[in-house]
């Protein structure tokens, strides 16, 4: 089965130079990565050209219009061309390793493969060791790293708390942005929201059309080079955390009219 990947950027230069040959090498099955840039400034476009220029697989679409994540997933999807397709992020927190994995379990026969970091064997950035006190640990030791602790740990309380409480239990990792599914499933979902609140309602969506949804551990990664586009100022946290908020009330209200989020994991 063969697999078209998204990538989201911006201003992801030095990931991209590592990235992109090691996705190329260690995932059998990608017959295409469509880069989608939001106004990059740090030289990405040029390094995905010269990418593209040695390797065919490698497209680059330089998006118009204000920045957002799930507006570059949706024309990503839209142009892709393979029966599967998946995304995940382009600074290096997600391993290509890993994206065999989820090609993997769907051609074992799911719909859905979701990169899970809070099943067993999965991870927050950061963590070193299974449980409570490796995840505090991890937000120490994320501190060494481009990424924020504040939002280490907010993700850690939508996921571990805040979300099941709103939505029910049976999912573990409602903001994975990590997946491999059917392309036809794919087209036929329309993500809505701005940034990673999508996936709360994607994962609703799947199952409320009872696709067989499968969460596979994966170790999330710090980021090395460049800076986080989660937020910048705990105002910046506030205004996405309402964003999550109200996609959980959406799910919330869907799975009240059909069947509540269930995962199988892996």
């Amino acid at each position: 089965m063969k697999l078209s990947l998204i990538l989201p950027t911006l201003n992801e230069r030095d990931n991209l130079e590592v990235l992109i040959p090691e996705l190329l090498l260690t995932v059998p099955q990608l017959a295409e990565i469509l880069v989608l840039d939001d106004g990059s400034t740090d030289g990405t476009h040029e390094v995905v050209r010269d990418l593209s220029a040695a390797e065919p697989r490698v497209r680059l679409f330089v998006r118009s219009g204000p920045p957002s994540l799930t507006a570059a997933l949706q024309e990503g999807i839209l142009a892709a061309k393979s029966e599967l397709v998946g995304w995940m992020d382009a600074d290096l927190a997600m391993a290509p390793a890993d994206l065999a994995r989820l090609v993997a379990a769907v051609e074992a026969g799911a719909d859905a493969a979701i990169g899970s970091r809070f099943v067993m064997g999965g991870g927050i950035k950061g963590q070193e060791a299974e449980g409570f006190r490796g995840r505090m640990k991890a937000l120490k030791n994320v501190q060494n790293s481009e990424d924020s602790w504040v939002g280490v740990a907010l993700s850690w309380a939508l996921n571990a708390a805040i979300l099941p409480a709103l939505i029910g239990d049976g999912v573990h990792d409602y903001t994975s942005g990590f997946v491999v599914l059917r392309r036809d499933l794919a087209v036929s979902v329309r993500l809505q929201g701005d940034h990673g609140e999508y996936f709360i309602g994607l994962w609703t969506e799947l199952e409320r059309r009872g696709a067989k949804v499968v969460e596979v551990a994966y170790q999330i990664r710090a980021r090395q080079h460049g800076k986080s586009k989660t937020a910048s100022a705990l105002s910046d946290y506030g205004r996405r955390g309402v964003r999550y908020l109200s996609a959980a009330a959406r799910a919330r209200l869907q799975s009240l009219t059909g069947r509540a989020p269930r995962a199988s994991t892996r």
